[in-house]
């Protein structure tokens, strides 16, 4: 699932809150849905997808949710990192959420904002939303 991604899946510890770059979210209905959407975007040949990472189920919340870490270290340092990171807190917290009420997050390493900006206009013809970009350390919207 990624780099040294042990127990904390593709984003690690520290991508809880500095997320890797160059990454496109997106929230689709099921796992199933997810794969669809994956496969029409890539099949148009325009988006080369090197990296694909899904969440869903109880395991997949689980490597979005940053407040799972509060359970790893001290807490003193996990609320620093709440506050600083706020924005990338809540976005993550939000798919954490749905991940856990059936939906499926899935993230897939994207060039640039452009090339962002297409993929999310494929996913969402099969029903995704909830769409950010990363870059800068920080999720952003797109557009579509």
């Amino acid at each position: 699932m990624g780099r040294r991604s042990g127990d904390y899946g593709a984003l690690g510890t520290f991508g809880r809150f500095v997320p890797p770059s160059h990454r496109l979210f997106a929230l689709f209905n099921d796992l199933g849905a997810a794969q669809k959407g994956v496969d029409a975007a890539m099949s148009v040949g325009e988006l080369a997808f090197e990296q694909l990472w899904y969440f869903n189920g109880e395991t997949g919340a689980k490597q979005l949710d940053p407040y799972e870490l509060a359970r790893t270290g001290p807490t003193r340092w996990f609320r620093l990192f709440i506050w600083v990171f706020s924005n990338n807190v809540e976005y993550l917290s939000t798919l954490a959420d749905a991940v856990r009420q059936g939906q499926t997050a899935v993230a897939v390493l994207i060039d640039n904002e452009h090339a962002a900006n297409q993929a999310a206009r494929w996913f969402w013809s099969a029903g995704a939303g909830s769409f950010a970009y990363t870059i800068h350390g920080n999720y952003v919207p797109v557009m579509l």
